[in-house]
């Protein structure tokens, strides 16, 4: 799925003599300004930065290509590296509909 809300659960789980800790990972919102974030704001949905697609031609890379970079802009952050775009969320507030549309 797209929503990237999970990590929620915080606690031990005892699997026969080993004790697993697990701890909840904390999604932010990228956009400057924004404060959302998951274990507060529950309501909300989280979305992966758009990916580029390269296995369906030309023109679908070049759109692509356009939609994250106008993403990018948005976000206003001049600081991340394009290896480390697979973890940049945006939350449900920043879209008209409340979530990414399809390309």
């Amino acid at each position: 799925t797209t929503c990237s809300r999970r990590g929620h659960f915080l606690g031990a789980l005892r699997v026969g003599y080993v004790s697993v800790h697990v701890t909840a990972i904390i999604v932010i919102c990228a956009i400057v300004g924004c404060e959302n974030q998951s274990k507060r704001d529950k309501e909300k949905s989280f979305y992966r930065l758009a990916s580029i697609i390269s296995h369906q031609g030309a023109q679908t890379v070049s759109l692509s290509r356009r939609r994250q970079e106008a993403w990018l802009a948005k976000i206003k952050r001049k600081s991340f590296l394009p290896k480390q775009y697979y973890n940049i969320r945006v939350c449900s507030d920043h879209f008209i509909n409340g979530s990414p549309s399809k390309l």
